[in-house]
């Protein structure tokens, strides 16, 4: 008899818990896919890792709201169409872009990009919303270069997309954001950080290693100690520019050649799905810094871009706003992360070009040949206008053995050597007088003075 009370104690107090779990996690919400509160003070910020839930959170958003017209792509059309699903309309930014629309569309869009998702994922979405709402009529899409080159192909199966294809919440989904330890962990944070500590900031400790030399953790939004021309933005869009740029050198080196890779067939599937069902498809060729098209020229990939414009053309009509943004001169203001996501002003004046069927940007597979040669011509004016950079590609060249963020990133090392700053970039050590940060095309012609040698020990026997 003891032992039967015990077993039923026990059996009490785990139900008690796992329900107190279950109601913390529908009311914290911290995936953003129950939408049972949403309260300043409480749970309006989510996640810090939302991101990386992206599949699962806009699966389970097309299942909840089963929108009529839908935007497709990847974390550059998530961040840039402020509209009902995107990340920061999650994060509690108003969905600004619903004020272009007439009152009566508002509730018929939603953002379904998914944040590091390629063409298969985009074409996996599309037959989801499709099988949702089978009256979905419209469809807007996003389409960036290395989305369809083989350095970057497309990854089926991803585990985080348990929810494509349903109607309702499957059982598993619901219960591994309930009712595991990770969903009630993250939801007692959202709580946390919304209501116990409104004002929370993350504290990274800093390392130091043993060694006679430590390089100091460097990212792309931290504190570079070598800039071009001075700008954090132009900085971060070169850097970026370069590692990614890599990346597919490499790919081009090993194979003799940068071939369009599957994606371009789950390209067609989508146009062909969309023709069948009768849904209006619009595509665009998503912005990209000037600075990214200028390395992928002086590196022989310009003719790659070409194809890829040709071919998509080929298939799909699309919209090419390239003279408006990529070689515009506010690339301070339009990519102010890196030289792919564009500012939120960017994906307004998209939307409601594309909406109004701008004829003047759009491109047929008639017109492509022009408009390609246009966008070489609008990169040289670029490049005329600003000379910096032209001085700064032919000492920049990619080296496809040295993709890796350390190799591309300028990094500062301690300690100093001689009183000198010691910098790595670019396969290179350099000693440098002064402090940081230094100027990138200063350093590269040799302007500083720098000593230089091709590891950290070289340096200090010079």
């Amino acid at each position: 008899m003891r032992y039967r009370r015990t077993i039923v104690q026990f059996a009490l107090t785990a139900a008690g818990a796992l329900g107190l779990s279950m109601i913390v996690c529908l009311l914290a919400d911290p995936y953003d896919i129950f939408c049972i509160v949403d309260k300043r003070g409480f749970n309006v910020t989510k996640n810090d890792d939302l991101a990386d839930h992206s599949r699962v959170t806009k699966s389970m958003k097309v299942i909840r709201y089963k929108p009529q017209r839908i935007l497709l792509g990847s974390s550059v059309v998530d961040s840039g169409f402020l509209l009902p699903g995107a990340l920061q309309v999650s994060y509690g930014n108003p969905p600004a872009l619903l004020q272009q629309l007439p009152p009566s569309d508002r509730k018929l869009y939603l953002n379904t990009a998914i944040r590091g998702g390629g063409l298969y994922e985009e074409w996996k979405m599309l037959q989801h919303a499709y099988a949702n709402n089978p009256k979905l009529d419209y469809v807007l899409l996003g389409v960036e270069w290395g989305q369809f080159t083989d350095a970057k192909p497309p990854i089926p199966g991803n585990p985080d997309v348990p929810a494509i294809g349903a109607t309702h919440m499957p059982p598993g989904v619901f219960f591994e954001r309930t009712l595991t330890w990770r969903a009630f962990a993250d939801s007692c944070y959202v709580i946390y950080f919304n209501a116990l500590k409104p004002v929370l900031r993350s504290i990274r400790e800093s390392w130091e290693a043993h060694a006679d030399e430590t390089a100091r953790p460097m990212i792309l939004h931290g504190d570079l100690p070598v800039l071009a021309r001075g700008s954090w933005p132009q900085s971060r869009a070169f850097y970026f520019s370069a590692w990614d740029l890599t990346n597919r050198l490499s790919y081009k080196r090993s194979h003799g050649t940068l071939q369009l890779s599957p994606a371009i067939d789950y390209m067609r599937r989508i146009v062909d799905f969309c023709r069948e069902h009768h849904i209006k498809l619009d595509v665009y060729v998503s912005p990209q810094s000037a600075l990214y098209w200028a390395v992928a020229d002086a590196n022989g990939m310009g003719p790659d871009v070409d194809k890829w414009l040709a071919t998509l053309a080929a298939i799909t009509p699309y919209y090419d706003f390239s003279g408006l943004v990529d070689f515009s001169d506010r690339q301070d203001d339009y990519f102010m992360n890196d030289p792919l996501h564009f500012d939120e002003s960017v994906g307004a004046l998209i939307f409601s070009r594309v909406l109004a069927g701008d004829p003047a940007h759009q491109v047929t597979a008639e017109t492509a040949a022009a408009d390609i040669a246009r966008r070489h011509v609008d990169l040289a004016a670029w490049l005329s206008r600003n000379a910096y950079y032209n001085d700064i590609l032919p000492r920049y060249r990619l080296d496809p053995w040295k993709s890796d963020w350390p190799n591309i990133l300028p990094t500062r090392y301690d300690p100093d050597i001689a009183g000198r700053t010691v910098i790595g970039m670019h396969g290179t050590f350099y000693a440098m007088p002064g402090q940081p940060p230094y100027d990138l095309r200063t350093l590269l012609s040799g302007g500083y003075g720098a000593v230089t040698a091709p590891t950290v020990e070289g340096l200090k026997k010079n």
